[in-house]
């Protein structure tokens, strides 16, 4: 769920314990997952976060929600 977390830009934690899958590595480097396998790390990155932070983003939501409806009506066209 950190990739889905970061896609949305909000704060995403990975502590996954073996190498990182390229696609992690790159939201990592990006910022936009903080990784670790220290519990007090990963407490201190989460306590650090503000509300502002995590807050959901309506309008970001609501163009995805649009988005999706769109490909699948275009998909249901192309079927009937």
């Amino acid at each position: 769920m950190a990739r889905e977390a970061a896609s949305m830009r909000k704060p995403a934690v990975s502590f996954f314990p073996n190498e990182l899958l390229s696609v992690d590595r790159e939201l990592v480097d990006e910022g936009l997952v903080f990784h670790s396998r220290s519990p007090t790390a990963i407490v201190d990155y989460v306590t650090s976060r503000t509300s502002a932070d995590v807050a959901p983003d309506r309008t970001a939501c609501r163009a995805v929600r649009e988005e999706v409806l769109t490909l699948l009506r275009s998909l249901i066209e192309r079927h009937t």
